[in-house]
């Protein structure tokens, strides 16, 4: 028995979970989950949004010191975190600022200096011009707060942050770094020349780079301070979305993984790193794990709309998920009755891709017969509408996928795999498991220990974790397939998406 604790750090939840792995079995049971709810540090005037290193390890340690109490020394930590952080760091390990985060817009200022460079970026980097990214936060603090930044100064990602501290050094793994700076050269897999030009500093401020099984021992102090062994591996990981891909596929290409929480996302495993070769940037592509990639994209309007009707409706979101359950029994029974659904662009928040922001919620075909289950019937719809866009983009790439794999909060609503499987007309297969982050973190685990082989991953992954089917049928892939195209025409009409490709 191999026992091991998953740590992921996310946006809005530090969560942990303690898993075990059976030889005889060869299952991965994960056997209690704690979450904490992220402290933000945030003034929305100013555009600031940060989290607290300090309370982040805090926190990491008290999980791991109940779960170790609670089940047994772990045999291996294993580490997943969230994309888009910066930290600057002395490099006797003073924080000079607090981890910043793809939420914050301060950076938004100084993104014409990197767009001036934004197509030879792209296609070196994998990521387009964005504020997200650690390039923009560098040149930011750099015209603002120079002091920060100084040739002492670590810059940092959330990954490298917690490795830091665990192992005493700052490393990162390639898919945390490639999603994250902005200055990883995702064919050559070393930080970028042209980039590091831009950003105006030297690679030796960056992390040390390895692959995701990287692992090393956590330092002895560490080890005393929270009761676990001593030579106590900490192995490196992915990033966040990357460790729930690696949990739904083993890291087999030609499937697209689809993630729909809070927020969205779809990216799809693939050999080789390819860029979108019309020129407008439409997807990113980052790197994945043992040579492969993840092209895709992400949107910020998901299951955060839900939750704005739940509180503008005075209701839970709990009957919000009971309508729409209701309501995903009649579509199975009537597909027909989408017809005569309203169509919803839910682009409540800001996204992530310029052109799709300031649309706001737009309700069309509202009627006195609309019931409210149909209104948020659409809203999955119109998440699932702009995910599509994501996927013509890819396919226009000649990056195809034969299958879909579904995880998230919202994919536990039965009509988002029976929406997700029609409009892109693909068979979608889901899990049951909410985090499967924790997952994916396990079997890396396994890789990283030489504990099992990547086939036998792959057969673990296919016997205990993919439980549920949806294929596509001809009625509703026709009917959403008219819908998409009614709520394309519409996106164009508010000027918001370029059917040339500008996405």
């Amino acid at each position: 028995m191999l026992r091991i604790i998953s740590i992921d750090l996310g946006t809005s939840n530090i969560k942990g979970a303690f898993i075990e792995f059976s030889d005889s079995s060869m299952d991965v049971n994960i056997v209690e989950q704690v979450n904490i709810r992220q402290k933000h540090i945030e003034d929305k005037v100013g555009g600031i949004h940060e989290h607290d290193p300090r309370y982040i390890l805090s926190n990491i340690e008290d999980i791991i010191r109940h779960l170790s109490s609670s089940h047994g020394k772990p045999d291996a930590i294993v580490l997943s975190s969230y994309l888009f952080s910066t930290l600057f760091m002395t490099s006797t390990g003073e924080y000079r600022s607090n981890i910043i985060t793809w939420v914050d817009e301060r950076s938004r200022v100084v993104l014409d200096e990197i767009s001036r460079y934004g197509s030879e970026l792209y296609r070196r980097t994998g990521c387009p011009p964005l504020h997200i990214y650690s390039l923009s936060k560098i040149l930011y603090f750099k015209k603002i707060y120079p002091p920060i930044i100084s040739n002492n100064c670590y810059i940092l990602d959330s990954k490298s942050f917690l490795m830091n501290y665990f192992v005493g050094y700052p490393v990162t793994d390639y898919s945390t770094a490639s999603g994250t700076y902005q200055l990883l050269n995702i064919h050559k897999l070393r930080w970028d020349d042209l980039a590091l030009e831009i950003a105006g500093i030297d690679e030796k401020q960056l992390p040390i780079l390895r692959e995701g099984d990287f692992s090393d021992y956590m330092r002895t102090g560490i080890t005393m301070k929270i009761g676990i062994a001593e030579k106590t591996p900490v192995v490196l990981g992915l990033y966040d979305g990357a460790a729930m891909i690696y949990g739904l596929t083993g890291g087999r290409d030609r499937i697209a993984v689809i993630n729909i929480g809070t927020s969205g996302m779809i990216r799809s495993v693939l050999n080789t790193p390819v860029t979108d070769e019309s020129g407008y940037m439409r997807f990113q592509t980052y790197y994945f794990y043992r040579n492969t990639w993840i092209p895709g994209g992400g949107i910020n309007n998901a299951g955060i709309v839900l939750n704005y009707i739940a509180d503008l409706l005075g209701m839970n979101i709990e009957n919000i998920v009971k309508n729409l359950k209701e309501y995903s029994s009649e579509v199975y029974r009537n597909e027909k009755i989408l017809e005569d659904a309203p169509y919803v662009i839910p682009l409540l928040y800001s996204e992530r891709i310029p052109p799709l922001s300031g649309m706001g919620l737009n309700i069309i075909g509202l009627k006195p017969t609309t019931r409210l289950s149909s209104l948020l019937g659409s809203i999955i719809e119109g998440m699932v509408f702009l995910l599509s866009l994501f996927t013509e983009s890819l396919e226009e790439n000649n990056i195809v996928f034969n299958e879909v794999r579904l995880a998230g909060k919202i994919a536990s609503i039965p009509l988002t795999p029976l929406m997700i499987s029609n409009m892109l007309s693909k068979p979608v297969k889901y899990t049951d498991i909410p985090d499967v982050s924790h997952i994916g973190n396990a079997l890396i685990v396994l890789s990283s220990l030489n504990y099992t082989s990547r086939k036998n991953i792959e057969k673990l992954i296919e016997n205990n974790y993919i439980k549920h089917g949806v294929n596509p049928s001809p009625g509703l892939t026709a009917i959403l397939g008219r819908r998409r195209a009614f709520m394309k025409e519409l996106v164009k009409g508010f000027s918001l998406f370029n059917l040339s490709g500008n996405l």
